[in-house]
């Protein structure tokens, strides 16, 4: 019997968190519709321990993958390559599902054909102090067309806790998340979107995404770092923005949106939020982007930094010359606004 759906767990090191992980994809009525890989990534504590210990009291869902430390992307590759699930879906170890949308969830994929799930997501505090849902503005329950929602803010800005794939999908596009890096889970979110025409969404809230715990890679001292990853990333992005063939002129202006919208906010990152202007890979990428897409190159030439107060080519001055006096004032200016 084919299982409805496959979640793949990136585990290292998470031995304080991964019992409530695995307990929130407990259900009994769908033993035999959840399989649960649990992808051991060379950890140090007890995380491989304790995962095995659900593997054997729940062997009809839960197998255990350990491996040698490859960081995230390696992860999903190796779950990808075990997974037998209609859909696929990822889920962090320090996070976790709620169980009773999850079990309503299993109910609807039985009687749903479609490329892309979409469920909801909130942040959740150490505390247990939960944010709010945001509106998707889609219809729920029913199939759509990629191309009639392709054009909204929230599709072109799904996080990676709100989506599953259809799984024959995603391993026929030969989907190979960056490995050796961290943030590669922005790719979930965009290089199999280029295989989804159809889309359903469950409205929901599925995903309880574990925020400002010790040690998080996106803990700021941590972030900054390896802030250079996130460009590292946005080129295995580019690379599969430029190579892949697009459909529809909906899909296309999305993706081309999306790409957009992802590195003009990296750059203002880089620039405003870490001042970071001399980061390596981002200038790496930038002549990537230069060369790869000029198309792009020219529309983030042109971002201004906001409106109408700082009416500035922020980036298209950083191009020029980032240590340059007008535009290091403005940057300072700007900060100084904002605070």
């Amino acid at each position: 019997m084919e299982k409805i759906i496959s979640i793949i767990i990136p585990t290292y090191n998470m031995e304080d968190f991964i019992a409530k992980n695995l307990q929130s994809l407990i259900i009994p009525q769908h033993f035999d519709d959840i399989e649960v890989l649990v992808v051991n990534d060379g950890s140090k504590d007890k995380s491989s321990e304790i995962a095995h210990q659900f593997a054997e009291k729940y062997p009809r869902s839960i197998k255990v993958i350990d491996k040698q430390n490859g960081n995230y992307g390696s992860c999903i590759n190796v779950g990808l390559q075990h997974a037998t699930g209609k859909y696929v879906k990822i889920l962090d170890a320090d996070d976790y599902f709620e169980t009773a949308n999850f079990d309503t969830m299993i109910g609807i994929l039985k009687n749903v054909d479609a490329d892309l799930i979409i469920t909801h997501f909130a942040f959740v505090t150490p505390t247990g102090e939960t944010g709010e849902i945001r509106n998707l503005h889609i219809p729920a329950n029913q199939i759509l067309n990629i191309n009639d929602i392709a054009h909204k803010k929230t599709i072109q800005g799904l996080w990676m806790h709100e989506i599953a794939y259809r799984r024959e999908n995603v391993i026929k596009m030969g989907y190979h998340q960056r490995e050796g890096i961290s943030y590669t889970d922005v790719q979930w979110g965009f290089d199999p979107m280029f295989s989804v025409k159809t889309v359903y969404y469950i409205n929901l809230l599925i995903y309880r995404y574990l925020v400002g715990r010790d040690g998080q890679t996106m803990d700021i001292n941590i972030y900054r770092k390896k802030f250079g990853h996130e460009f590292q990333c946005t080129s295995a992005m580019l690379d599969t923005f430029v190579s892949t063939p697009l459909g529809s002129k909906a899909v296309k202006q999305m993706m081309f949106d999306k790409m957009k919208g992802r590195i003009i906010a990296l750059y203002k990152r880089a620039m405003v939020d870490l001042e970071d202007l001399s980061n390596e890979d981002m200038i790496k990428f930038d002549q990537e982007l230069k060369v790869k897409s000029p198309q792009l190159y020219k529309v983030t030439d042109r971002k201004l930094l906001s409106t109408p107060l700082f009416c500035y080519p922020y980036i298209h001055a950083w191009r020029k010359n980032h240590e340059g006096m007008l535009f290091l004032f403005v940057l300072k200016m700007y900060k100084k606004y904002k605070r």
